[in-house]
């Protein structure tokens, strides 16, 4: 940051006003200005060369010279443009970004304690680590990753806002965030198909119905998630902005940072969302939904008349068991589809479409009530899932008698 602020130095006291569609910076007293070809700057503060009207046309300044515009002021115009997107956003409002620093820590906090308690059950339990389990284990590892290597730092950068964190982690956090969401989604549709060979297609379920084939479907998914999301890595990084501060009119004090994406084509953008959003979360959730009727319809509506003469008892048993299941299932489906929803959707927007400045305060709401699922689902586990609150108990509350009912009592089972 030093190096950059002394290849361009600017008096506090120079006058600067904004404009539409840019800002514009008045340059009457600014007599020690100079602008060295700096790549980073010129990228921020791009100056034209016409003598005429001196505005942002990218010619003029070369790479490896230094042009001094302080000599010679009655040759220019006495302002030139800076792009809006070359300013750093407007600082959100105080009362604002406190509601975003308590339900940040709050979400945190509760996905930190609620997923770490399901891993350390499926991981000490073995009498309810089912080939579901396995599932729900996937599932919380990913909302645990997202709640301790993402949402601090997007925390951090509503809070101070620019990016200090450096240009490692604005790679990293944000491709983080995308590897879970995908792993988590891609998880929810292999569930369903599971759920859906066990229910619906009995001849399958002896053939892909195990624990061993769940672990090599969760290789899979996670090795697709880390290669699907790999432009995070490459195409973000950091922009330098300038920083304004108002004082009657706007001043230029400093630089700081952005992280964002930054795309060799426009297009590019445009098509990469498109296609996350189509057959990474629009198309699973489609499949989810086919495969879920067809499970709800089997299990309330048309139960098979010979699974039910063969053994009534046992049949009753299994089915309430399954039922429950599919309950909670369905549950977490909803709550991601629900919750993942605005943001997925006003992405997509936002690629083809101008926005102004008032989208940031939305985007950064529908982000968090995304990432708000992530101290959902272990509510749900809590509350529908009969197993895990009879194990809960044993490991947790060791001195309280557990009173199990016989219907009830945990079985070793590979639902």
């Amino acid at each position: 940051m030093k190096e950059l602020l002394s290849d361009m130095k600017f008096f506090t006291s120079a006058p600067v006003w904004t404009s539409t569609p840019g800002s514009y910076v008045n340059t009457n007293n600014a007599s020690n200005l100079n602008i060295s070809g700096n790549n980073s700057i010129r990228s921020t503060l791009d100056l034209g060369g016409n003598t005429d009207s001196y505005f942002a046309t990218g010619a003029g300044i070369d790479n490896n010279s230094t042009t001094d515009i302080s000599s010679n002021f009655s040759s220019f115009l006495p302002m030139f443009i800076i792009s809006e997107d070359s300013l750093l956003p407007d600082p959100l409002p105080k009362p604002i970004v406190i509601i975003f620093m308590i339900l940040y820590v709050v979400i945190i906090c509760v996905a930190v304690i609620g997923n770490g308690v399901v891993i350390i059950m499926i991981g000490l339990a073995k009498r309810i680590r089912s080939v579901t389990d396995i599932y729900i284990l996937s599932l919380a590892v990913s909302d645990l990753m997202i709640a301790t290597l993402n949402m601090p730092f997007q925390l951090y950068f509503i809070v101070a806002n620019e990016w200090k964190a450096g240009e490692f982690l604005c790679k990293f956090t944000n491709y983080i965030q995308g590897v879970t969401v995908v792993a988590s989604i891609l998880t929810l549709l292999v569930i369903a198909f599971d759920r859906y060979w066990v229910i619906c297609s009995t001849k399958l379920t002896q053939k892909l119905h195990s624990r061993k084939k769940a672990i090599i479907s969760l290789a899979f998914v996670w090795v697709i998630s880390l290669c699907v999301v790999c432009p995070h890595l490459i195409f973000q990084r950091l922009d330098l902005r300038i920083k304004l501060e108002f004082n009657g009119l706007p001043i230029v004090t400093d630089f700081g940072y952005v992280c964002a994406e930054f795309y060799p084509n426009p297009s590019d953008s445009k098509i990469y969302t498109l296609i996350v959003y189509v057959f990474l979360y629009l198309l699973p959730v489609v499949i989810m939904t086919y495969t879920y009727g067809r499970i709800a319809h089997r299990l309330w509506i048309h139960q098979p008349i010979g699974d039910i003469l063969e053994n009534p008892c046992h049949h009753q048993r299994n089915m309430t068991q399954r039922k429950r299941i599919i309950k909670m299932l369905i549950a977490v489906v909803l709550a991601f589809m629900l919750l993942w929803l605005p943001f997925f959707t006003f992405s997509l927007y936002r690629e083809f479409t101008k926005v102004d400045s008032s989208f940031r305060i939305k985007m950064a709401t529908l982000k968090l009530i995304g990432y708000s699922n992530c101290c959902v689902n272990p509510i749900i586990y809590t509350f529908l899932n009969r197993n895990f609150q009879i194990e809960f108990k044993r490991l947790f509350c060791r001195n309280r008698k557990v009173h199990v009912d016989s219907g009830l009592t945990m079985r070793k089972t590979r639902y």
